[in-house]
Order: structure tokens, then sequence, then C-alpha cells
């Protein structure tokens, strides 16, 4: 679940960008000045510093002392990352794991089966208590009873015979995507008529007590 505490830090992190642009400035300003004159930048910057890679520094900016960690060369251009994942230095890169990627496809092939089996509760089960269902064309469903009974009206309504395929699975920690394609064929079951049937799909996925479920779902028509 993407919650209300993340979409506050986004906001609040894009609110920020004028305030890093002058911090950026005054750093780099900085790094120049001390540069030039060969001085120590802070009183944690010893006469050692010249076998270090990397520092531990703070700087005032509008009165406030601002931590950071610099690295390279001083001449170098100034690079000032937010702080936390994807920008933070000590990020290594993916964290997302084989079995991760195992399980949501597990998550991905247990759907697509309860679709063509019209079977509500196999679907409710691979969703989060808060599950949030939007399928083209038709109201979004907000929560599990509202998304329990969104598929019962689909499946009194029309019986799928779909495959998935999965074009993109990315995970990290507790939340993740999976962009799909599916194709195959729907029946009108007032009329027994048969047609075509493909989509493409956007999954976002959470964890709950370890196990990875379906928060977020829609889909639309591919033409």
């Amino acid at each position: 679940m993407i919650s209300s505490t993340t979409i506050f830090k986004l906001v609040v992190a894009a609110s920020l960008a004028t305030a890093l642009g002058a911090a950026l400035a005054t750093l780099s300003a900085q790094r120049a000045e001390a540069a030039a004159s060969g001085s120590p930048q802070d009183s944690r910057t010893t006469a050692d510093d010249a076998d270090r890679t990397m520092f531990h520094r703070t700087i005032k900016i509008d009165g406030l002392d601002i931590f950071y960690r610099e690295a390279g060369p001083a001449d170098a251009p100034t690079i000032l990352p937010l702080h936390g994942l994807p920008t933070d230095s000590t990020t290594k890169g993916d964290s997302m794991t084989d079995t991760d990627r195992r399980e949501i496809q597990t998550v991905l092939d247990r759907y697509e089966k309860a679709l063509n089996a019209s079977d509500v509760d196999a679907v409710i089960e691979l969703y989060a208590d808060d599950g949030v269902f939007m399928p083209s064309s038709a109201p979004t469903a907000v929560g599990i009873e509202s998304v329990r009974a969104a598929y019962e009206h689909v499946f009194t309504t029309i019986k799928l015979n779909i495959a998935f395929t999965v074009e993109e699975i990315v995970a990290d920690r507790s939340i993740a995507f999976a962009r799909t394609g599916s194709k195959g064929t729907v029946t009108v079951l007032a009329d027994g008529t048969t047609a075509p049937e493909e989509n493409r799909e956007l999954f976002i996925f959470q964890k709950e007590d370890g196990v990875w479920k379906i928060a977020r779902y829609m889909f639309n028509k591919t033409s």
C-alpha cells in the first residue's frame, strides 16, 4: 500500500527543490573556495584527509547546520542527491530478490487461473484488505467488499479464457508493480457470443505479513 505518509513525503520532497538548488549553489561555491585555498571545510577535516576519499561535513545554510557526505575531487561538478531511495549513496542497486520475482509471478499465475475459472473467492484471496480494482469502462472498486462485488458482477456477466504475458516486474522491499498483457476470448453469458479479448494491465503489489498481495489493479483495451 502506498500510504498517505509516503505521498506526503513525496509532496514535501518536491517542494524542497528550490531550497536544494540554493544549497547546491552554496555547497559548490564553498567547495571551490576550499579547493582554491587548501583550507579545511569543517572542524572534522584533519591532516589525514589526503588519504581519504570520503568526508563527513557540515555546512550552514539559512542558519541551519546541514550534515552531508562528500566524495570525489573538489574540482569536480557538484551533485547533491536527495537522501533516500533511489538517490541515497548507500543504496546498492535493485533490492528485488529472485524470491520476490517468483512470488509475484505466482500471484499473477493464480490470478489468471482464478479469472478463467470465474472464482471470486480465489481472486479475493490475492487482494490486500484495502485493495482497489479499476476495471476499464466501469466504476472503481475500493476496499475488499467492493472489490468482491465488482468481480461477482464480472463473473455473472462474462466468461473469460485468457493468458497473461508478464512484461515487467519491479519490486522494492514491500512495494512492487507488474506490467502485463493478456489475450484470449470473452463469452457473453446472456447470449453465448464469443469474441477476442486483449488488454494491458498494471498491478501494484504490497506485502501483508510477508505475503505479496494485489494492492491496486487496473486494465484497459490495447486498441
